[in-house]
C-alpha cells in the first residue's frame, strides 16, 4: 500500500514539476498573445494557479496514463518549437552533395548545420565524399583510398542535374571558408580498417580549434577513437536500425537515427540520458512534422527551405490553450 502511495506521490509532484515549467516558458516567451477575458482570468497568476491544480487534479486520479504517446508529444511540443535543421551533405537543389558550393547553399537555406561525409585520400588527406568509389560521382570506377589528394583533384563530380561539374575538396578547407556561417555536422566514413587513422586525422583538423563541429558515423570504433584523441569532441553515433540497450554508451553523445525506426518513446529514453537525437532522412511534409512533435533535437533532411517553412507554420499554429483542453479531456477513459 505504502509503495503505491508513494508511486501516486511522485506521479503528482512529477506532473506539478513538468506542468509548471511548461506554464513558465508559455507565459513568459508570449507576451505577445492575448487570453480572452472573457474564457480566462486577466491576473496571469491566478490563471497558472489554476490551470496548475486543474491538472494536478486529473494527473493523481489518472496517472497511469503518464507514459502515453499524447504525454509525450504534449511535453515536447512546448521543449522543442523548434529543432536544428541538418542540411544532408549540404544543400543539393543546386550543387553537387558534399562540395563547397552546397554548404554555401545550406547557409544561404538558413540550415543551422551541414551534414558531410569523409573519407581518406592514400596520402591521408581528410575530403569529403559519401562513396568510396568514385562511379557514381564521377562515372570513373576507382577508390579514393587509392589516390593521393592531387590525384583526386583531376577528377570531377558531375552533376547532371544541373549540367555541372564540381571538384573535390578537403575538410581544412571546408573548415577554413565555412567557420561562423555554420555548424557541421562530420561523417566519418571508415575504410577496410582505417578508423583510427581516419579519426586521428578529422581530430587533428578539429582540436583546438574555434570550429563548431560535431562527429558522427555508423562506426562505433571511430567514435571511440575521437574520444580517446580528445573527449570533449560531441560524438553521434548513426542507426539505422536498433537492438539491446544502447542509451549509455559513453563514447557517443547524441543518436542519428533512421526516420523509418525512430519510436517518441526512444527519443524519450535517449533523452533521458541527457543525450540528442537527430533524425533522418526528413523530406516530406509529414516526416518533418512527425519530428517535430517528436520532440527530436534535429533533422537531417534534403529539403532545408521546406522545412523551414513547415516548421515556422506549426510554430505560428501553436495554440496553448486548445492544447491543455485537449491534455484534461485526454486523460478521461
Amino acid at each position: 500500500m505504502y509503495c503505491n502511495i508513494f508511486k501516486s506521490f511522485t506521479n503528482v509532484l512529477s506532473n506539478f514539476i513538468t506542468f509548471y515549467d511548461l506554464s513558465k516558458f508559455y507565459f513568459n516567451s508570449s507576451s505577445n498573445i492575448e487570453l480572452s477575458k472573457n474564457i480566462y482570468p486577466t491576473n496571469k497568476i491566478k490563471l497558472k494557479v489554476a490551470l496548475v491544480m486543474v491538472f494536478l487534479i486529473f494527473a493523481g486520479i489518472f496517472s497511469k496514463y503518464r507514459n502515453s504517446n499524447e504525454e509525450i508529444k504534449f511535453y515536447h511540443t512546448f521543449r522543442n518549437l523548434k529543432p536544428d535543421i541538418m542540411a544532408h551533405r549540404g544543400s543539393t537543389k543546386n550543387s553537387a552533395e558534399n562540395t563547397l558550393e552546397s554548404i554555401n547553399e545550406a547557409i544561404h537555406n538558413g540550415a543551422e548545420f551541414a551534414e558531410i561525409d569523409v573519407v581518406l585520400t592514400k596520402d591521408n588527406v581528410v575530403v569529403l565524399s559519401h562513396d568510396h568509389n568514385l562511379k557514381r560521382l564521377t562515372g570513373k570506377k576507382v577508390n579514393i583510398e587509392n589516390l593521393n589528394f592531387e590525384e583526386l583533384k583531376n577528377y570531377k563530380i558531375i552533376d547532371e542535374k544541373n549540367s555541372k561539374e564540381y571538384n573535390f575538396i578537403d575538410l581544412k578547407t571546408v573548415l577554413e571558408k565555412t567557420s561562423g556561417k555554420i555548424k557541421l555536422n562530420i561523417e566519418l566514413k571508415p575504410f577496410k580498417n582505417n578508423e583510427k587513422i581516419l579519426a586521428q586525422e578529422v581530430a587533428k583538423l578539429i582540436k583546438d580549434k574555434p570550429y563548431d563541429v560535431i562527429v558522427s558515423s555508423l562506426s562505433p570504433k571511430a567514435l571511440q577513437e575521437i574520444k580517446d584523441i580528445e573527449p570533449s569532441i560531441s560524438t553521434g553515433l548513426i542507426l539505422a536500425f536498433s537492438y539491446g540497450n544502447f542509451y549509455n554508451a559513453k563514447f557517443v553523445d547524441f543518436f542519428c537515427i533512421e526516420k523509418e525506426i525512430v519510436t517518441n518513446e526512444m527519443i524519450r529514453k535517449i533523452q533521458k540520458n541527457g543525450k540528442r537525437v537527430y533524425i533522418w532522412t526528413t523530406n516530406t511534409n509529414d516526416e518533418i512534422v512527425k519530428a517535430f512533435t517528436s520532440g527530436a533535437d534535429g533533422i537531417i533532411t534534403d529539403e532545408v527551405s521546406l522545412s523551414k517553412e513547415i516548421l515556422e507554420l506549426e510554430k505560428n499554429n501553436f495554440n496553448f490553450e486548445q492544447i491543455i483542453i485537449n491534455k484534461i479531456f485526454s486523460l478521461v477513459p
